[in-house]
């Protein structure tokens, strides 16, 4: 997903309104909240590393200032906790450890 849609964009288009526009159109595609943070992880991580290890010139500063936007529009944030017990799973779960 990411390399699909950010992997083709030269580090200098790497800018804190595509970072909002590829947050705002994977939220329209049904990535929660948590999955959103875990991307721009991902996005923060590999630039970071290119900047650190390669001595590319590239700042996560755009990165930082879509996450905060995005968390303001409530795009981004900590994930709902899931109840995984046998007790609340739907039948096909329930006759799994069968």
């Amino acid at each position: 997903m990411l390399k699909t849609r950010l992997g083709g964009k030269k580090i200098a288009q790497l800018d804190r309104q595509l970072f909002i526009d590829f947050g705002r159109r994977r939220a329209t595609e049904g990535a929660g909240p948590m999955t959103l943070s875990i991307d721009f992880g991902a996005i923060k991580l590999i630039l970071s590393h290119a900047a650190a290890v390669h001595g590319l010139a590239v700042s996560v500063e755009p990165i930082d200032m879509a996450r905060l936007a995005l968390k303001r529009l409530g795009l981004i944030g900590k994930g709902v906790e899931r109840d995984r017990s046998s007790e609340t799973a739907g039948p096909a779960m329930k006759n799994w450890n069968a």
